[in-house]
């Protein structure tokens, strides 16, 4: 019997506008897209900075030197900070629908400055009992880690979890210990998913 639902926060609660000037870097999976000129080397960067290795001035620095970009930490800020978007219509009511029925959860890979702005312009982050960032832990998704400390802070078993996210490499990984896992796509398939567990909203 599921008692956690635990959303992912970007593409899920809230958007990426892949237009913006930083968001256009990154695709839906939080790959770096071609305009970087090496696209491992920046997604190691991304990973420490979503795993609070580097601080965002670090992240500033290596990324204009990275891309060859003049870009003030200020600038940086709001152009981050521009790339996020509200999340789909019809999010937030199921997120509150939910929250009357069982315990909710965030599991994200994201960073203090894109948090930050999320959690003071998106008053639906309230609803959540649990928030779990990777800049927080120490790990990301789909690292078993990230998984295995929202069990440990939930206190339920693995199966009594239901994980949403975009990616689907995170779903699986999920799976995988146990949690049961919609891939998001849609808020009709969300609904669809929720609806055919007994989930009614």
């Amino acid at each position: 019997m599921i008692e956690v639902i635990v959303f992912d926060l970007g593409g899920v609660i809230v958007n990426v506008n892949f237009k913006s000037p930083l968001g256009k870097l990154f695709d839906n999976s939080g790959a770096v897209s071609n305009t970087s000129k090496d696209e491992s080397n920046f997604s190691k960067l991304l990973r420490q900075y979503d795993m609070g290795i580097i601080s965002a001035g670090d992240f500033h620095e290596k990324i204009i030197d990275h891309l060859d970009i003049e870009l003030s930490f200020d600038e940086f800020i709001r152009a981050s900070n521009d790339a996020i978007e509200a999340g789909d219509d019809g999010i937030e009511s199921i997120v509150n629908s939910l929250s009357k029925k069982y315990k909710l959860a965030i599991l994200s890979n994201t960073n203090p400055v894109h948090y930050e702005y999320i959690k003071e312009k998106y008053l639906i982050i309230e609803l959540f009992d649990h928030i779990l960032l990777s800049y927080e832990m120490g790990t990301v998704k789909p690292d078993a880690a990230a998984y295995e400390k929202l069990i440990k802070t939930t206190s339920v078993l693995p199966s009594q979890h239901l994980f949403i996210d975009d990616r689907i490499e995170n779903i699986c990984a999920a799976k995988e210990i146990g949690m049961d896992g919609i891939h998001y796509i849609s808020i009709e398939n969300l609904r669809m998913e929720l609806k055919n567990r007994g989930i009614i909203l």
